[in-house]
């Protein structure tokens, strides 16, 4: 005999946001096809409350990406793989430089976010390779990229990509109380010490830096 879930144990049909969520059990989530302008699902949780009554939870854009985004993910994806077979590369520093240009005019998804996380982890290990030797200029593009994502106005979208659990053992970011977990901000000891230049750093990112922990010889002064 099949169990099937109480009424009170299913999340109705539900119309948010100009998207309808179809009747769902609870315990399981929703998932319907991002934006045009996005790859990915937006997912929506139907959970119990105390009184073991299914509700809906807010929809998240964690596995959301804008295509801008996609594809420069895809791109640094793309070196790392030359990388890692021992080739030498070119193009790195327009791939940096195209995410400076996309992240200051903003997230559309939280998705986003998490997908800039992955190409600056991905940069960190392309610069710790000999595929390619960063410019001065590449460093300070990477740093700009890390106070692009940092701003105000990206709050609620970090809040959101909190949802995202890593199991990798980097340190970790706080944000507006929330955490992050990444090893990004390892290239800029590992790569900065190389020059001799000193790298003005916005409020946003010295609050990022403020709780990670790095040992890099020498000591760098931002």
């Amino acid at each position: 005999m099949l169990w099937s879930a109480e009424p009170q144990e299913i999340c109705d049909e539900d119309n948010l946001a100009s998207v309808v969520w179809k009747e769902t059990p609870a315990g399981d989530a929703a998932a319907v096809r991002c934006p045009r302008n996005a790859t990915g699902l937006i997912l929506r949780r139907c959970l119990l409350d105390e009184d073991g009554i299914a509700y809906w939870t807010l929809p998240t854009y964690v596995k959301c990406v804008s295509i801008d985004y996609r594809n420069i993910q895809m791109m640094t994806r793309e070196h790392l793989s030359k990388a890692q077979r021992g080739l030498i590369g070119e193009g790195v520093s327009e791939v940096l430089q195209n995410l400076v240009e996309i992240s200051q005019d903003g997230t559309s998804y939280s998705g986003d976010l998490l997908s800039t996380f992955d190409v600056l982890r991905n940069m960190t290990e392309i610069f710790r390779r000999a595929y390619y030797n960063p410019t001065m200029n590449d460093v300070q593009n990477f740093v700009q990229v890390i106070s692009n994502i940092l701003t105000e106005d990206n709050r609620d979208k970090w809040e959101e990509a909190q949802l995202v659990n890593g199991s990798s053992p980097e340190p970790t970011v706080r944000y507006g109380g929330a955490e992050q977990k990444t090893d990004f901000i390892d290239v800029i000891g590992f790569r900065m010490k190389d020059f001799q230049d000193s790298y003005q750093v916005t409020d946003n990112l010295g609050e990022y830096i403020g709780p990670i922990q790095v040992s890099c010889p020498p000591p760098i002064d931002f």
